[in-house]
């Protein structure tokens, strides 16, 4: 009879040591969000338009007529694609507002990244005058430019 006991499997869900797959190993990816990032090169693009989405906002919501701003570039670096939701407050100038933003905030936008958008969506509306008696926002506006 052997007093050797037989290699206990490796547990689920703990990587294995031989897998590589321990931070700090040559073989870990490093992940975005849910997105596995595979060269440094993406990693630093996903930076990149994360900070300047996060900058674009700030700038949008500096304009006294605007509301909330939301951004989200996606696409690959050579041709990055806009989409935008910009909600306005109620009585203020509609088209001083539009222009703001395309005139603005998206130029500076791509002068952070370096390239023009290929495609801008951008959805403006007007929010409601008392947003306490109704949650629903006006009806949309969409500007797309292309």
């Amino acid at each position: 009879m052997s007093t050797i006991a037989d290699a206990a499997p490796p547990l689920a869900g703990i990587p294995d040591a031989a897998s590589g797959a321990f931070p700090g190993s040559p073989s870990a990816t490093p992940f975005i969000g849910r997105r596995r990032a595979d060269s440094a090169p993406e990693l630093a693009w996903e930076r990149t338009i994360r900070r300047t989405s996060r900058r674009g906002r700030r700038r949008a919501r500096a304009v006294p007529a605007i509301a909330t701003a939301q951004f989200q570039i996606q696409g690959p670096p050579h041709s990055p694609r806009l989409d935008a939701e910009v909600t306005m407050h109620a009585g203020t100038d509609f088209a001083s507002a539009v222009d703001s933003i395309m005139e603005r905030v998206v130029p500076d936008m791509e002068d952070a990244l370096g390239h023009r958008f290929t495609e801008n969506v951008i959805t403006f509306s007007i929010a409601p005058s008392l947003p306490i008696l109704t949650r629903q926002r006006s009806a949309t506006t969409v500007l797309t430019i292309s």
